[in-house]
């Protein structure tokens, strides 16, 4: 099953098997199997900018890293998008590594601080780029999942650095304003659409902060 949180995962993953950000991948790999579940039926967001998510329909999906974070959201019920993407209980990094590793994707290295996954095959990533570069310049159609994937790439501000080599000649502005424009204009659930832009702001309100402490 190719997810949102699966393409995030790749392309957050250096070829050095760290974050491409200064910060860890949990927020917005989380932020990303919650709209994998609600493109799927099995989770909801309540209206207003920081909804509570509500877990409508339990029943597995058959996907390792999904159904965790299924099974925890219904352990937190009620709580609110923003206090969920940074939760360790939601935390699918551990299960999307194993899964690519079991594919042939990945491979574990041990080094002098334990052990780390890395890329052993860059096509499925490569691809990716190209496809949401497609995407971007109107080569192909996105779809809800391509305006996820963009959606959070924008959020954290690191579609540009990720996708510049597939777009020559797009300024960074350029590019913030062709995903906005790509997400109003997928044909889909209305409550993706409200997943987006929620989650857009739930990863400014508990990542950027600490990205630029980080960086500083």
């Amino acid at each position: 099953m190719t997810t949102i949180a699966r393409a995030l995962f790749l392309l957050l993953t250096s070829d050095a098997g760290r974050s491409e950000l200064s910060v860890g991948r949990r927020e917005p790999l989380v932020a990303g199997a919650v709209t994998d579940l609600v493109l799927l039926r099995r989770v909801e967001l309540e209206d207003g900018k920081d909804p509570r998510v509500r877990v409508v329909d339990a029943t597995p999906v058959g996907d390792p890293a999904l159904d965790h974070v299924l099974v925890g959201l219904g352990e937190l019920e009620g709580k609110r998008l923003s206090a969920l993407v940074g939760h360790r209980r939601l935390d699918p990094t551990d299960l999307l590594a194993e899964q690519l590793v079991a594919e042939g994707v990945l491979e574990e290295r041990r080094g002098l601080f334990g052990v780390r996954v890395v890329p052993v095959d860059g096509h499925q990533e490569e691809a990716l780029r190209a496809h949401l570069a497609a995407a971007v310049g109107g080569e192909v159609e996105p779809t809800a999942g391509d305006a996820a994937v963009l959606g959070v790439l924008r959020a954290l501000d690191v579609a540009h650095r990720l996708l510049r080599d597939h777009l020559p000649g797009v300024t960074r502005r350029q590019l913030r304003d062709r995903i906005d424009e790509i997400s109003q204009g997928v044909p889909t659930l209305d409550a993706v659409r409200r997943s987006y832009d929620a989650m857009q702001a739930a990863l400014v309100a508990t990542m950027i902060v600490p990205m630029v402490i980080a960086g500083s």
